[in-house]
């Protein structure tokens, strides 16, 4: 308890001094900002010459040129911000603007896209003749982290006297330099590869930023350069997904990573949360989309499965209404409400284990209801995980009772019957209050062998990270929101497995000191 208490006082006394300093030197910081705007006598970076009223200086590069060396070096880096000090004007340069000192007026020249040189012509078949030209009648759109870019699209040409063939780049070429394209066929829109990782943490890290906002302020970035702040949202959409998809393919097909398990779980495993969340719903008014869903049923698991699972037990048992526990009334049990009626997704279904790793996923269409619960308790059966907690458990295990006794002799009966016997359930500890005392005692799960202190909450810790998402699934189409949340959920236990150790670590040496 001291040790927290100085700390508390070490960081006030930091913070303190921060702001001292602010306060001491906030003049001096103004004064030098608005001076690094004024033209001042500086050296070429290159040439040495000494520069006065002209040149330009690169913000990326941290560098002054003379007019020439400036051309020299920056008709081969194309994503610079450059700006020309003349006489006591600053000019913001695009990526194809150069001072002309003839003229004494900004010119446009051809500026290909920077891309790796391959090694052998594919017409001589000769290593190392290649090179780098612009190709003057096509334009390319580069979007990078600092804005859209305007550039000519690149071509190789050979050197060698005996072939001086030129072909035009094609999508490889640009792929393997570190571009990621808006379509497979039209090159005419490129993302940079680090563009597409920045978007993809962004929008996980903040779960509530749009794709609009986040070319919007893209474009802020190109406004701020002088350059065109228009970015096409299909490529961009269509771009994203893409490279995401591709990566979840890298570490599924090439990596074997087991997205959807915990590797601190060994067999047997013991405990596992079912919850719903409904604040991920989709709105019937949304649009429908064009595109496939890439992940299909490798997160989220289909439509099509849960519904032929629901459907094989309405045959057996027929829906009912709410379920009460003394004074308490559960929605659990009910297959539709009027709030729904708008709604063509209505929640997300969920399953994790003691450390919180989603191992299961689904998708709801009307309310939460015994016939869904049913489902991902038989898929977490089929893992071999023993604990089943959920918040409605006493009336549950009521419903799974009389399916047993009704499905005699139907297929599944004896799988259901196993699970039954095999797969033990509690109820959680807070949503337990709401039960009566008797439910309380007798489905308690810190009183179960191997259970140690699981709360029954742990999917309710998910949901809070997991409702961020709320406010961007309920405009995009079926196929975006299932893209969407199921990289949500892979990137959820990838961070949950990236922190594993240490919080094992943590948590077994708070045991050891207590």
């Amino acid at each position: 308890m001291q040790d927290n208490e100085d700390k508390m006082k070490k960081h006030a006394k930091r913070m303190g001094q921060i702001a001292e300093d602010w306060d001491e030197h906030w003049e001096r910081v103004v004064e030098v900002h608005i001076g690094s705007y004024a033209t001042l006598p500086s050296l070429c970076w290159n040439c040495k010459t000494s520069l006065t009223s002209c040149y330009i200086r690169c913000l990326c590069c941290v560098k002054t040129f003379c007019p020439e060396c400036d051309s020299q070096f920056h008709l081969w880096n194309a994503f610079h911000q450059r700006q020309l000090l003349f006489n006591a004007e600053l000019i913001k340069l695009r990526s194809r603007d150069f001072w002309d000192q003839n003229l004494s007026v900004v010119v446009e020249r051809d500026v290909a896209v920077p891309c790796f040189i391959p090694p052998r012509c594919k017409s001589c078949r000769r290593l190392n003749t290649l090179v780098t030209e612009q190709k003057k009648n096509k334009f390319m759109i580069v979007i990078t982290l600092l804005g859209r870019f305007d550039l000519n699209a690149t071509s190789f040409k050979c050197s060698h006297p005996a072939c001086g063939i030129t072909e035009e780049a094609s999508v490889r070429n640009y792929v393997e330099s570190g571009y990621w394209p808006g379509s497979p066929t039209r090159t005419c829109t490129l993302f940079t590869q680090t563009y597409m990782t920045h978007w993809f943490h962004t929008k996980h890290q903040i779960p509530s930023t749009a794709a609009m906002k986040y070319m919007e302020v893209s474009g802020k970035m190109s406004s701020e350069g002088g350059r065109n702040p228009v970015i096409n949202p299909i490529m961009f959409r269509t771009a994203s997904s893409h490279f995401s998809y591709i990566n979840h393919m890298i570490d599924v097909d090439i990596k074997q990573d087991e997205k959807m398990r915990c590797k601190a779980c060994v067999l047997p495993c013991m405990y596992s949360h079912f919850d719903v969340i409904f604040k991920l719903y989709r709105y019937k008014a949304a649009r429908s989309g064009h595109f496939k869903s890439l992940y299909g049923d490798s997160v989220i698991v289909s439509d099509e499965k849960i519904e032929v699972h629901v459907a094989e037990i309405n045959k057996l048992k027929p829906q009912k209404g709410y379920d009460n526990c003394g004074n308490s009334t559960y929605k659990a049990g009910k297959e539709t409400t009027s709030r729904h009626r708008t709604q063509d997704e209505t929640g997300l279904g969920s399953a994790c284990c003691r450390h919180g790793v989603v191992l299961v996923a689904a998708n709801l269409k009307t309310g939460e209801n015994y016939r869904i619960v049913h489902f991902f308790q038989h898929f977490l059966w089929t893992i071999g995980y023993i604990y089943f907690c959920y918040d409605v458990i006493c009336n549950y295990e009521k419903f799974l009772k009389d399916l047993i006794k009704v499905s005699e002799g139907h297929l599944l009966h004896g799988e259901w019957a196993r699970m039954s016997k095999e797969m033990v359930g509690f109820l959680s500890v807070l949503h337990g209050r709401t039960h009566t005392w008797d439910c309380q005692v007798d489905n308690n799960g810190r009183w179960r062998e191997w259970a140690c202190a699981s709360l029954g909450e742990e999917q309710e810790q998910v949901f809070a990270r997991f409702a961020k998402y709320g406010l961007v699934t309920k405009h995009i189409s079926p196929a975006s929101r299932n893209d969407h949340l199921s990289e949500m959920i892979e990137n959820h236990n990838k961070e949950k497995d990236d922190g594993m150790d240490y919080a094992l670590a943590k948590r077994a040496k708070k045991i050891w000191h207590s």
